[in-house]
């Protein structure tokens, strides 16, 4: 469980199930990047993953999934059943 219960239930999960990705960015963004992650004390990486997940919830995107991905699945027996 989070510490802070400022942060969604959800976000706590994806903490635990952090996944690497490669981006490409102009220097002048990745230079911003380092900046601006020097000024709030954190790394580059976690910085745009923050942001990221920030627009994601923005949208409203990320709830809706994490709400389809929780739903129980039907066993093969009532899949079968519902044909």
């Amino acid at each position: 469980m989070c510490a802070e219960k400022a942060i969604a239930e959800d976000s706590c999960h994806t903490d635990l199930v952090s996944q690497r990705i490669t981006i490409a960015v102009r220097e002048e963004v990745a230079r911003w990047v380092r900046k601006k992650a020097s000024e709030e004390d954190t790394s580059g990486s976690k910085l745009v993953g923050r942001m990221i997940e920030d627009e994601m919830r923005r949208t409203g995107e990320h709830r809706a999934a994490y709400e389809s991905w929780k739903k129980p699945k039907p066993i093969k027996e009532e899949a079968h059943k519902r044909r």
